[in-house]
């Protein structure tokens, strides 16, 4: 069924499996050599991997696009881009969690100050009822709460960066380059 399509579904799944793993053991890389540099690699790590994801969801679709004759759709790009980001997700919330959880809770400990000094310095710009309500969510999150926050903070990205990719890469099946030179030559 994915040929009659025009979609080769094992080249299309091993593409997305391909970089959305590659892509979360190189985010993993990054948090580890983090713990040893700086303060508060949980922030680091989340930050990296913001920008990870969208990094190879780019490249999941551009390598899909090679495949296919250089012909891609919108939807096969949103696609590919929302699988991709959902492996990379799941992977690094779950690595996340387990950091938390089991090998240095003390980092779970060290992000819930961080976080509550964050809170901090936004208090006056805050009603007084607000600031102890959201004081008192960043004081009882848990490990686990911490992972699935991360896991929907890279939907939300990869969401939009799915789109803009997608929108940005695609290329109607009668597409063909045009010879142009180049004004640097």
């Amino acid at each position: 069924m994915g040929e009659q399509l025009g979609m080769p579904q094992r080249k299309y799944f091993g593409i997305a499996l391909k970089y959305g793993l590659s892509g979360a053991a190189l985010t993993l890389v990054g948090f580890t050599i983090a713990y040893f540099i700086f303060d508060n690699a949980v922030q680091s790590f989340r930050q990296l991997s913001f920008i990870m994801v969208i990094v190879f969801m780019f490249f999941a679709v551009k390598e899909y696009r090679a495949t296919q004759s250089e012909r891609l759709l919108f939807w096969q790009g949103a696609a590919l881009s929302a699988l991709t980001f959902l492996i990379f997700g799941l992977f690094t919330a779950l690595a996340l969690g387990i950091f938390l959880e089991y090998i240095d809770p003390e980092s779970f400990s060290y992000y819930i100050n961080y976080k509550l000094e964050s809170l901090e310095r936004y208090r006056e710009l805050m009603e007084a009822d607000e600031f102890t309500r959201y004081s008192e969510m960043t004081k009882n999150q848990t490990p686990q709460g911490i992972a699935i926050e991360h896991l929907f903070g890279l939907i939300y990205v990869g969401v939009f960066g799915s789109l803009f990719i997608a929108a940005i890469l695609r290329r109607a099946p009668g597409y063909q380059p045009k010879n142009q030179k180049s004004i640097f030559i």
